[in-house]
């Protein structure tokens, strides 16, 4: 077991690599630029929502422009804002996320990045008298960039714990839409971007516009950790002596597998389901002599609890001449006795580190 543990706690260390920081600060506080532009069809100001991500597109078009490169691995975050009065108070607002390419409403919607590379920020206030001394409207978005470890590499460590208003009297202008927006730097490879947005006062101050939101940045993974429970037993033979004479015993055994979770194509582990096609697994015993109990085979189901079957490999001490029944010494037995692997088939049930921890700590 202490191997085993060693094996995994550098895996974690190979993999994650040497401490970074933990967060850095980041923000966008240029004054906001008047909206001019044809919103898009599908934009609602009144409750500031978006239709689809085509809309985001138009919009993105039309304010960053060419800042944003428009590559698959860009991501821009989109906050909506509808205000009330010119800009007493926020009515409705929403956020979106764009990436160019396949994208869907859930995505769309959500709060998920997947590895992002370029990550951009713009953000429209609808319904919003223009700064000026008796209206000091200056929305500055602060982000927090939050460095964490994935899911996977988390799952390993886990497996081894586990072995304003204006002037009265004067004529008000037209409430307008403001925009402003900018490239946001991306240091780490997994991390929580934490998007507050505020509105600075006269002073100097800076008043909460709305609630922080949290982005959790995670790309989709190759490989992930899991613990085996077989259904099926493990069985031996046993080769004894009694009386000068050889016996051979059958022995089942259970033994739960630290198992190595392998994808094509990558899935997102923190999803409830890894997809629809089975996927490689293999994994070790954990209990006694690990490399002594080892399988191969295919699991599929819902991430918490699949199903897996394949070969499972058993060391098996044999005699290489003598058979069962025949007369012979300990001595005579132990000398005959030879090492190899017998396979045979196994199935049983993949549990997802993630969950069992999840359901331990409940």
């Amino acid at each position: 077991m202490y191997r085993l543990t060693t094996l995994v706690v550098c895996l974690a260390a190979v993999t994650f690599g040497a401490t970074q920081p933990d967060s850095y600060p980041v923000s966008i506080s240029e004054p906001p630029i008047e909206f001019k532009a044809k919103p898009p069809a599908g934009l609602d100001q009144n409750l500031a929502t978006l239709n689809q991500p085509d809309d985001a597109r138009e919009l993105i078009d039309e304010t960053l422009g060419q800042t944003f490169d428009g590559k698959a691995d860009s991501y821009c975050l989109i906050h909506i804002v509808r205000w009330k009065n010119g800009g007493s108070a926020v009515q409705a607002q929403n956020w979106y996320i764009y990436k160019p390419g396949k994208w869907s409403m859930q995505n769309f919607t959500g709060k998920r990045l997947f590895g992002a590379k370029k990550l951009y920020l713009l953000y429209l206030h609808l319904n919003v008298q223009p700064p000026s001394s008796d209206n000091p409207y200056q929305p500055v978005y602060q982000l927090t960039i939050t460095n964490k470890l994935p899911v996977n590499v988390s799952d390993v460590l886990a497996l081894a714990a586990y072995a304003g208003s204006g002037v009265r009297g004067e004529e008000k202008e037209k409430p307008a839409a403001w925009w402003q927006g900018g490239k946001i730097p991306i240091e780490y490879s997994t991390a929580d971007v934490v998007v507050s947005p505020m509105l600075k006062q006269a002073g100097g101050d800076l008043k909460k516009l709305s609630d922080s939101v949290t982005f959790d940045d995670e790309g989709k993974a190759f490989w992930d950790v899991s613990v085996g429970v077989p259904i099926t037993n493990i069985n031996q033979l046993k080769f004894s002596t009694s009386d000068n004479t050889i016996t051979a015993t059958k022995v089942n055994k259970q033994s739960a597998f630290a198992m190595l979770d392998l994808f094509y194509p990558l899935v997102d582990l923190k999803k409830t389901t890894y997809g629809s096609w089975p996927h490689f697994v293999g994994g070790v015993g954990i209990a006694g002599q690990p490399l002594h109990r080892w399988l191969l085979g295919v699991a599929w189901g819902p991430q918490f609890a699949e199903f897996y079957g394949g070969a499972l490999f058993v060391d098996q001490t044999t005699p290489q001449t003598l058979v069962s029944g025949q007369m012979a010494s300990p001595a005579q037995l132990n000398s005959d006795l030879r090492l190899h692997f017998k396979p045979q088939f196994t199935f049983g049930i993949n549990l997802r580190v993630k969950g069992i921890t999840s359901s331990v700590t409940k």
